[in-house]
């Protein structure tokens, strides 16, 4: 239970900056949900003020969908951003959150020929209507995809094509700089 009660979308709307924990009990294995951030810290880190400082991302592990119980942000981060913070809230502009999503993301990490639409780059693209992109997740039901993703293209092979997965699987990982091989 959180400071603001149990860990819920309406919750989220809490003030409470006290960090707060969720734990499932669902799973075999331990999994938690920890809520640090109010919603006046993230109006902040996405602002003129904290642009600068901030990049988005998501660190979710990958699960298989439909079995346990995930962050909903592991089905929509960047759905959510760019249907809730930018469309719907006007907290940052469309251009300044696919900045944060992709160079400032790559640059951030040291990632090298990613993060932008140029020569010799890697084509790493999601093609999505504005005007419908929202994540649709919850805590209470978190296995369902975000809307309005139309194509994607990873390392320049289309993976998703009018809102369907291709059955292609061009992915690498990437390593960064402090990868050592262990």
């Amino acid at each position: 239970m959180g400071a603001c009660g149990p860990i819920t979308t309406a919750s989220l709307n809490c003030q409470s900056t006290t960090p707060s924990i969720s734990l499932s009990e669902e799973l075999e294995e331990t999994s938690g949900v920890a809520v640090s951030l109010s919603q006046p810290d993230i109006f902040w880190t996405h602002n003129d003020d904290g642009s600068v400082l901030t990049a988005i991302g998501s660190d979710g592990p990958v699960g298989i969908f439909g079995e346990g119980t995930p962050h909903p942000r592991q089905y929509g981060t960047f759905a959510r951003v760019l249907g809730h913070y930018v469309r719907e809230r006007a907290v940052l502009t469309l251009e300044d959150a696919v900045r944060k999503m992709s160079s400032q993301t790559a640059r951030r990490l040291g990632i090298h020929n990613r993060g932008l639409l140029t020569e010799g780059y890697y084509a790493d693209i999601a093609i999505f209507d504005s005007d419908e992109i929202i994540d649709k997740a919850t805590f209470e039901e978190p296995h369902q995809y975000a809307i309005g993703i139309k194509f994607v293209l990873v390392n320049g092979q289309v993976v998703v094509e009018q809102g369907r997965h291709t059955g292609r699987r061009p992915g690498k990982i990437i390593y960064g700089p402090g990868y050592t091989g262990i």
